[in-house]
């Protein structure tokens, strides 16, 4: 990403939303107004690494207010950002190292994650992935639009914005916590609560893969259902290592156990766009000329994937020994 296409913002505040997220207010320069934006939008904060490229990771911009209009330019920026102890770095540099008062970089604000038009929806949020969604929440509200809103949580301290979401939501909102519950989610079951409307899911993987699947099985069409994936299952992690070649360098590299294949690539400079590192962006796609891939994106299609053609290098990995990719 160019230089000229990132943002200059301060932290102005940071608040403990739950004991692992931290949220944080960011605001432009010498009060410098920052570009407007629509319910789903994520920016990317790039983080700098001595030696090497910047870690660059996507959040989620927050908004709780109905009466606020986000596609004006705003006075303040708000993301909301969970440590992840097993992560490579980037929401263990925000939550320990920046401060207030000190400047980050960032991308202006992209959505890959629209709210469209309809006359109701129902928003589906797991964990983190509750930050795009409550942002989709306060414009539905400041539109007139009905809503429900149901948000999965492993445990009730995991739960952020709930006062926002009590304020926002109503008798709308539905909170189920697992450990209380002793189970997870039924989706099927909230997608059963009405006839086809629009969904809009953020949350891990399986929550996304089980609310694509109840809507199937209800006959709604297939673009009924919405979503981004907040956060890479382990299991997108390559466990035994592979070795990676590069066919027009013909450089050879090594994915180690554990490892993303972009963070690789990153690492060893080699010139490839990225964003999200969620798999759903599909900036990062490289070109499979050899090996076996197990994919976990959300934007490739099935066509694609059957083919063994792309990949997204920032989620997907291989299972076979030896990957090579025309790069």
């Amino acid at each position: 990403m160019a230089s000229e296409d990132l943002i200059d913002v301060r932290v102005v505040q940071i608040t403990w939303c739950s004991p692992t997220i931290r949220a944080f207010k960011l605001a432009g320069l010498s009060g410098a107004a920052l570009p407007g934006f629509q319910a789903g939008a994520h920016v990317s904060a790039h983080l700098p690494v001595p030696g090497r490229a910047d870690r660059v990771r996507a959040y989620s911009l927050v908004n709780t207010d109905p009466s606020i209009d986000t596609s004006l330019p705003q006075a303040c920026y708000r993301i909301a950002v969970r440590l992840d102890e097993k992560g490579s770095g980037g929401s263990r540099q925000l939550h320990e190292a920046v401060r207030p008062g000190d400047v980050l970089r960032i991308s202006r604000p992209k959505n890959e994650f629209q709210l469209g038009r309809a006359s109701g929806a129902t928003l589906l949020a797991g964990g983190i992935g509750v930050t795009p969604i409550v942002s989709m929440a306060a414009e539905l509200r400041r539109q007139g639009i009905p809503f429900g809103f149901c948000y999965a949580v492993r445990s009730r301290d995991e739960a952020v914005f709930r006062d926002e979401l009590a304020r926002l939501c109503g008798d709308g909102l539905q909170l189920h916590v697992d450990e209380e519950a002793g189970h997870h989610l039924d989706v099927a079951a909230v997608l059963g609560q009405g006839g086809p409307r629009p969904v809009y899911v953020c949350g891990p993987k399986p929550m996304i893969d089980a609310t694509v699947a109840a809507a199937g099985r209800l006959g709604w069409p297939a673009d009924m259902v919405k979503f981004e994936l907040f956060g890479v299952d382990e299991s997108s992690k390559t466990r035994s290592g592979y070795e990676v070649v590069l066919q027009q360098t013909g450089k050879t590299l090594s994915v180690g156990p554990g490892q993303s294949l972009l963070d690789v690539l990153v690492d060893e400079e080699v010139d490839i766009p990225y964003d999200c590192r969620s798999g759903f962006c599909g900036l990062c796609r490289v070109k499979v000329l050899e090996g076996d891939v197990v994919h976990h994106d959300t934007c490739l299609t099935d066509s694609d994937r059957s083919q063994r053609q792309l990949m997204q290098a920032c989620v997907s990995h291989c299972t076979s020994p030896r990957l090579v990719l025309d790069l």
